[in-house]
């Protein structure tokens, strides 16, 4: 699964913490910018997978080497990406937090299906990033999806401006998490002090904030227990 997971954190970095509101507003507009997003996913994922990608990761029926498994997870990153972004540009069709799961889930299991799931054991460092990213970028996608349901679509984006106040709070949080998981029930007692920040700066909805502070502490206990198992 060591494969699997490096691939998985090229993933993440290329749709969230790499797509940038510039190559997200492309996406929608050009199949140039799909393209171009694609392309930073199949660079991450050279980089992370060099050294294996002379081996075989997919043996039936046919036998691929890595370098090919990662050709095909491209064009497929592309078509998965440009039948979003047409069904969105095309027929206007509300780019929703049900089709938000349905492209990651399909992009999950395309790196699932092409991994060669027997090569190595999982690396925590990875299995952190990866962690790490959902607890910081992913979540702003997905409260900014909750606000949409819950508060309309210019409400939501206003406060998806402010989205890296959110970001940095939930970083903070996680890492202290990773440095302090021995004693990991004390960083609770910063749930009123988030509160009180979101009060001030208003980067976040009341249904933003309780989104954000229930996935950030969930993956922080994770981190914690994660840790100490080890």
């Amino acid at each position: 699964m060591k494969i699997f997971f490096r691939l998985l954190l090229a993933h993440l970095l290329a749709d969230f913490t790499l797509q940038t509101n510039y190559i997200a507003k492309w996406k929608k507009e050009k199949f140039l910018g799909v393209v171009f997003h694609s392309t930073i996913f199949l660079a991450l994922a050279l980089i992370f997978t060099y050294k294996d990608v002379h081996k075989i990761w997919f043996d039936y029926p046919i036998k691929l080497s890595g370098i090919w498994c990662l050709l095909i997870l491209f064009l497929l990153h592309i078509i998965e990406d440009e039948y979003r972004a047409y069904n969105v540009r095309r027929y206007h069709i509300n780019d929703t937090i049900l089709f938000f799961f349905w492209d990651q889930i399909i992009h999950i299991v395309f790196l699932f299906v092409f991994s060669p799931y027997r090569e190595g054991e999982p690396e925590l460092i990875v299995i952190i990033l990866c962690l790490l990213i959902v607890g910081t970028h992913v979540t702003s996608i997905f409260t900014l999806y909750t606000d949409t349901m819950f508060y309309g679509n210019s409400v939501a984006y206003e406060f998806f401006e402010k989205k890296y106040i959110a970001i940095t709070v939930r970083l903070i949080t996680l890492l202290l998490f990773l440095f302090f998981n021995k004693h990991y029930y004390i960083i609770f007692m910063l749930i009123p002090v988030s509160w009180l920040l979101n009060k001030k700066y208003k980067h976040l909805t009341n249904a933003g904030w309780y989104v954000s502070t229930v996935i950030s502490y969930g993956i922080g206990i994770y981190f914690a227990k994660l840790l100490r198992s080890i």
